[in-house]
């Protein structure tokens, strides 16, 4: 049948007008932005409560077309970005816990084009940098779009807070001077007794170098050195001071004497200011730091530095006491009448470690004066079962376990579990090699591993060594050591966080050896409990 004429054209009129209402799909657009943060201003740590928890809020708005669907915690946490960080001051601290706070939240979580949501996070504070009235920590917080979906954002200019207002955008954050905006801070309010042996003494920080030479022993000859008929130390001092008077070869505090003794013992082809962060925390406490240049193993050793002469650096240690042990007998001397020839304790770093569990539990090396035995990433896997036996001296072991020489159940863990009681084993979660070292607040153990021996010269070194200290009638021996070093991911956490751990715990722990401070030992004790960087062995 045919349509009249008129009837087609209105029937394509239709077709037409139809057509032409019918919109083109639309391109979805995707824009969260930040608009503001919330957090505690201020909370409280003291004795009962050893950490502190508050709640922090993020209002983030969908400015897209489409909607922002968050499937669970892990992708809120990825693409809402909670950060905080820490203001400047004398104590660095574990970084403050920060989780989504999910008990009432269901998933998904749906922010349709239009709307703003509140995101709730639960805080946990361990410390604060600065333990008077100041703020600690900054928050600042970023989305991510891609990370939530794979969009880009259409507008990323929105996605930080804090940020400065524009004519298009009111900004984020607390108002500051001008149009600026800052980010909300919280002051930690630390009124804990123990935080005393996380930040500086009381006393000033006195500095001076003197050479001991020790010409009852000789140096051994090593590669191109042909030996020499004595033993040179070069020694740098750190000691207590009066609180207006630090410096360089500044008058011994007189208040507090006699002061403790500790010999700091450096790492192997390091040099005797390795880790003035440690040596310089104890002088202000109290304590007289004598660290040598041992012959051998320093930075510029002649014939180059070498882990073979340990056995001599066991002799080395006792010399450095016995010459300060004289400088207190010596009215003329700086150090007349400040030493107290009872507390002596003794610490080191790497092979500086490794001279420390000779000197301290070598039944032909010990020196018997040592009272306290502080390793720090100690090699320690050559001290076989029966090695320790004949000494219960007080021992704590520092290690990293993301340490690229030093294998933190090998080492650190068989010395630990060969020794007698009383010891502890302070394990630092990301903690490297060379964080136990100045130098480790900028760089990582791939710096060490490129300086470090070959592994025919170290094995050479090694074997000396092994047979210098007795060999397996001595219980020293290759058995049970890691087969390789300087391998897998050198991330590591902040060198200076690592850094502030040792200080404080080597600190707590002479106080509570030497000076029978039970404070201290509380502090020790429960060091893993409020920071959840540390796990921390124990047998009394």
């Amino acid at each position: 049948m045919r349509l009249p004429g008129s009837l087609l054209r209105v029937a394509g009129a239709f077709l037409v007008a139809g057509v032409a209402a019918s919109p083109a799909l639309a391109v979805p657009r995707y824009e969260l932005a930040v608009r503001r943060i919330r957090a505690p201003a201020r909370v409280k740590l003291d004795d009962r409560q050893q950490t502190a928890t508050g709640r922090a809020a993020v209002r983030i708005a969908n400015r897209g077309s489409a909607p922002a669907v968050f499937a669970d915690a892990a992708a809120l946490t990825a693409a809402v970005r909670l950060t905080a960080d820490a203001l400047k001051g004398p104590i660095i601290c574990a970084p403050v816990g920060i989780a989504p706070a999910v008990a009432q939240r269901r998933f998904p979580l749906t922010v349709r084009p239009g709307q703003s949501r509140a995101l709730r996070y639960d805080l946990t504070f361990t410390c604060g940098a600065n333990p008077d009235r100041k703020p600690d920590w900054a928050f600042s917080v970023t989305v991510d779009h891609v990370a939530l979906d794979g969009n880009a954002d259409e507008n990323p200019t929105n996605d930080t807070c804090p940020r400065a207002p524009t004519a298009s955008d009111r900004g984020c954050g607390v108002a500051g001077p001008g149009y600026t905006r800052l980010a909300p801070m919280t002051d930690v309010r630390d009124a804990r007794a123990g935080t005393h042996f996380e930040l500086p003494g009381p006393y000033g920080v006195g500095e001076t170098s003197l050479v001991l030479v020790d010409a009852a022993r000789p140096t051994m000859p090593n590669g191109s050195f042909p030996g020499a008929p004595d033993r040179t130390l070069p020694t740098a001092v750190w000691y207590p001071t009066a609180p207006d008077t630090s410096g360089p070869d500044a008058t011994l505090a007189s208040n507090g004497r006699p002061f403790p003794l500790v010999v700091f013992g450096h790492a192997l082809g390091s040099y005797n200011r390795q880790s003035t962060f440690l040596t310089t925390h104890l002088a202000s406490h109290g304590y007289i730091v004598a660290a040598p240049d041992f012959p051998l193993s320093h930075l510029d050793a002649p014939g180059g530095a070498t882990i073979a002469d340990v056995a001599a650096q066991a002799g080395d240690v006792t010399f450095v006491i016995d010459s300060f042990l004289g400088f207190a007998s010596d009215a003329g001397n700086r150090f007349a009448g400040g030493i107290d020839a009872e507390r002596i304790g003794l610490t080191g770093h790497s092979g500086g470690a490794l001279t420390t569990l000779v000197t301290t539990y070598d039944q032909s090396l010990r020196e018997p004066r040592i009272k306290a035995a502080v390793p720090f990433s100690p090699p320690a896997c050559f001290f076989q079962p029966g090695y320790f036996d004949a000494v219960t001296v007080p021992l704590l072991i520092l290690q990293g376990d993301h340490d690229l020489l030093v294998d933190a159940v090998g080492d650190a863990g068989a010395a630990f579990a060969r020794a007698n009681p009383p010891k502890a084993l302070l394990l630092v979660h990301g903690g490297n090699h060379i964080g136990f070292a100045d130098a480790g607040g900028g760089l990582d153990d791939s710096f060490v591993c490129r300086l470090f021996p070959d592994r025919t010269d170290l094995a050479a070194q090694i074997a000396v060594m092994l047979e210098t200290l007795g060999g397996a009638a001595d219980h020293v021996a290759l058995d049970g050591c890691p087969s390789a070093y300087c391998s897998g991911d050198a991330a590591h956490i902040d060198g200076r966080r690592q850094q502030q751990i040792g200080k404080e715990a080597a600190l707590a722990f002479f106080e509570d050896v030497l000076h029978g401070d039970a404070a201290a030992r509380h502090y020790l004790d429960t060091l893993a409990v409020r920071n959840p960087d540390l796990t921390l062995s124990l047998a009394r």
